[in-house]
């Protein structure tokens, strides 16, 4: 048994106003693929927050084709 641990960067979107949040998931005993899909295909939301992968610059987050759910706010931001 390792002692080590993994995270996965990413952030939480409040969906009621778009306030963008980091955070980590942890990754430690997750194949990082399948991860990072369930991740882009919106599993990993919630009802109060989206969960997607950290990008830069910011113009890559609506351009980027692995994602294929935009998150659109309550307030109608889009980001």
């Amino acid at each position: 048994m390792s002692n080590y641990t993994s995270k996965m960067l990413t952030h939480r979107i409040r969906k009621d106003d778009g306030h963008v949040m980091a955070d980590s998931i942890d990754s430690t005993n997750w194949n990082s693929e399948v991860l990072r899909k369930l991740i882009d295909s919106g599993a990993m939301d919630d009802e109060n927050a989206f969960v997607r992968m950290r990008k830069y610059p910011i113009e890559k987050h609506l351009i980027d084709g692995r994602t294929s759910i935009m998150v659109k706010t309550q307030t109608g931001r889009v980001w």
